[in-house]
């Protein structure tokens, strides 16, 4: 596996892995046999120790889905885009950083990064379900 930094403002903010045959785009994943091992290892590279409340999240968010079932991007009734929900409110930034968070799987993950960095869990109306089950482990 071929590791990248993510460049953003000109500093390295994360190692984002480069997975050569992960789909980024509709068409890639409706023709492609992408496993979920590729998938979760990306995930891991991008969100490190957050990785197991970001994968609940996206779960919950959005089932774990960039596109819907006809191919379209995944959009909540409240402009929230793919896999973790996007909100469009990112949109000047997502710009800004060269980013289509909305067709792009590889995109909508560091979009989520810079949204989690910037917000942490709560910027996502799904964090309750995090938040229940760290008080759940934890006894509380």
């Amino acid at each position: 596996m071929l590791f990248a930094p993510i460049i953003i403002d000109q500093s390295v903010l994360a190692p984002m892995a480069i997975v050569e045959d992960l789909p980024t785009t509709t068409a890639d994943f409706l023709t492609s046999d992408y496993t979920e091992d590729a998938t979760t290892s990306l995930i891991w590279d991008t969100f490190g120790s957050s990785t197991p409340e970001m994968m609940k999240i996206s779960l919950c968010e959005s089932g774990d889905r960039q596109f819907s079932d006809d191919g379209s991007v995944l959009e909540s009734s409240t402009s929230d885009f793919g896999y973790y929900q996007i909100h469009d409110s990112w949109d000047d930034k997502a710009k800004e950083l060269g980013l289509d968070y909305k067709h792009s799987f590889t995109d909508n993950l560091a979009m989520a990064k810079i949204v989690l960095d910037a917000q942490g869990f709560n910027a996502w109306s799904c964090h309750a379900i995090v938040d229940r089950n760290a008080d759940q482990d934890t006894g509380r």
